[in-house]
């Protein structure tokens, strides 16, 4: 499993059932995290990030407080359970895994700083540690600083999406902007592929729209600053300035459950004979990829991909015209392999390898695939997988992701968003302006 990234962005945590671990250093964090096979990390807002800033000098003076009180026993202290710590970071978080390690631990969330406590060996965290039942809760799982409709839209997405399951070691999911003075009347949650400048104006064109979750982040690379004459950055400028926040699901919508890729198998097996596991003689959906137990946040049979098996082989022809009536597109892009050519003996597909996007890194793994389906491929790629007697359909990169939208997502986070007792009613609409910049003529 890969260690965690130490990030101050990264410290609400989750976990079920609670685990009986041995005390360890607080430079052992990320791989006593890492141990633990039900954790879920919650991304925490600007806001909490800002509190983590500000109490670094309390952290930092708790951190030469153990040095300088530090044993000098000339021992490798590195595997003792009392090893020295070097950086405040490292003892912000042996404050978190020391909660994290308390048997009826349920979850933790960090408020403001404190002042700096009577320095001791069991000594206070200059953090207001609150323990909360996430499980009963679901909203305690976004941050203390967003609130009001981000917030719910937060939780309902974690729900139907965990981050867990994105790519996180090269995505940017989550909540990406959270605006400073938030619309305070905000009831809609615009749903868009891409946050370009034709679907900006559409959203903030509706008084009511509040929170835009964009598929694909607008925010992806590190800025160094902000400028109006930056596109991407002129768009979420303009998103803070008019009150509307924005999150990105990306990856973790690929991968979860009845996300994007389950959408695209259900496109080219029949419904009545789909079953998700393997067996009972009918079509079978799997990832490609599955993801680890503790990533899957108690989601089954999700990960990267999806590998189609047909309960009964089928003709490419007849596929690719079932995929062009079901994405409303006149036009694909198709690669025959030789044994799919027509006019011959041709070969039935009889096992579909599926990937949202650009999928060439991850079909390649698939086993034994007759047919690759994803929205674009590079020309070598195309080349190497016909080689092997694989054909390729594209749909181009948006159109196997745009459909979900109204075909899926739509229903389920209003359905997840709900509304009764105190909480305000909140309608959930889709871009009309939204599209694939690509068309074949």
């Amino acid at each position: 499993m890969h260690q965690p990234r130490r990030r101050a962005t990264v410290a609400g945590v989750q976990r079920v059932p609670p685990l009986a671990l041995a005390p360890a250093s607080a430079s052992d964090l990320a791989r006593d995290i890492g141990a633990l096979s039900a954790t879920q990390m919650v991304a925490l807002s600007s806001e909490l990030v800002r509190r983590v800033a500000t109490a670094l000098p309390l952290l930092a003076e708790e951190a030469r407080h153990h040095r300088h009180h530090a044993p000098h026993n000339g021992h490798n202290q590195s595997a003792s359970s009392d090893a020295v710590v070097e950086n405040p970071l490292d003892v912000l978080f042996g404050h978190i895994r020391a909660s994290l390690l308390t048997p009826d631990f349920s979850g933790l969330l960090l408020s403001s700083p404190q002042h700096f406590p009577s320095v001791s060996s069991d000594c206070d965290p200059p953090f207001t540690l609150r323990r909360v039942d996430i499980t009963s809760n679901p909203a305690a799982m976004t941050t203390t600083a967003a609130t009001g409709l981000l917030a719910r839209v937060s939780a309902s997405m974690q729900r139907i999406a965990p981050l867990s399951l994105a790519e996180l070691d090269w995505d940017n999911v989550g909540i990406l902007l959270e605006a400073a003075q938030p619309k305070p009347d905000a009831k809609k949650v615009f749903l868009t592929i891409d946050l370009t400048s034709t679907t900006l104006n559409e959203a903030l064109a509706d008084p009511d729209v509040g929170v835009i979750v964009a598929y694909h982040p607008p925010i992806f690379s590190a800025w160094k600053s902000l400028s109006m004459g930056n596109l991407k950055q002129s768009l979420v400028l303009k998103c803070a300035a008019a009150g509307v926040s924005i999150y990105s699901p990306h990856t973790s919508l690929d991968s979860c459950a009845d996300g994007i890729n389950d959408w695209l198998a259900s496109l080219v097996v029949d419904p009545a004979t789909t079953t998700a596991t393997t067996g009972g003689g009918g079509s079978t959906v799997v990832p490609i990829a599955p993801a680890a137990p503790e990533k899957a946040a108690g989601q089954d049979n999700v990960g990267t991909g999806r590998l189609v098996e047909l309960a009964t082989p089928r003709p490419l022809s007849d596929i690719v015209r079932a995929l062009k009536t079901r994405l409303s597109l006149d036009h694909m892009r198709v690669a025959r392999a030789p044994c799919h050519q027509q006019g011959g003996e041709e070969k039935l597909v009889s096992r579909i390898a599926i990937c949202a996007g650009s999928g060439a890194s991850v079909l390649r793994s698939a086993s034994a695939a007759d047919l690759y389906f994803t929205g674009e491929m590079d020309h070598h790629s195309i080349l190497a997988a016909v080689e092997q007697g694989i054909s390729c359909v594209l749909a181009e990169h948006t159109n196997t992701e745009r459909g979900y939208l109204r075909a899926v997502l739509q229903r389920r986070l209003q359905e997840e968003l709900g509304g009764g007792g105190d909480e305000e009613p909140v309608s959930v609409v889709v871009s009309e302006s939204d599209k694939d910049p690509i068309t074949i003529e």
